[in-house]
């Protein structure tokens, strides 16, 4: 079953405002739009294996290593990428807890500048 989100368009959907869901259909900043696809009864790949033992251990970390004033500080910049007048693809992540799972799954272990606090914007 696919789920249909509501999406309020300020422009066309191919400007460089557009993010988001319309049907099956997910654009993304203006730039590209792709067809999301209905999920195959498949066993999982090695590489989808290795991706989701690194989702789960960002998602332990999230909830034991990082402190409050960690994920305070995610909320926060959350907020100002939400709010910038840039578009970020990051611009369509529900909350900040989203926004780290990103971050965690492009650089885990090796983490980025500031560890585990938000990198500087």
């Amino acid at each position: 079953m696919i789920k249909i989100n509501m999406v309020k368009t300020t422009a066309p959907l191919f400007s460089l405002e557009a993010s988001g869901l319309v049907g099956p259909i997910q654009f993304v900043c203006g730039s590209f739009a792709k067809k999301m696809m209905k999920p195959k009864n498949a066993p999982p790949s090695e590489a989808q294996e290795e991706q989701n033992e690194k989702f789960l251990d960002g998602a332990i970390r999230w909830k034991k290593e990082l402190t409050l004033e960690n994920r305070n500080n995610w909320k926060s910049f959350f907020e100002i990428v939400r709010q910038s007048e840039e578009c970020v693809s990051m611009a369509i992540l529900m909350n900040s807890y989203n926004l780290w799972m990103t971050y965690w799954l492009k650089y885990g272990l090796d983490g980025w500048e500031n560890y585990p606090n938000p990198p500087p914007f």
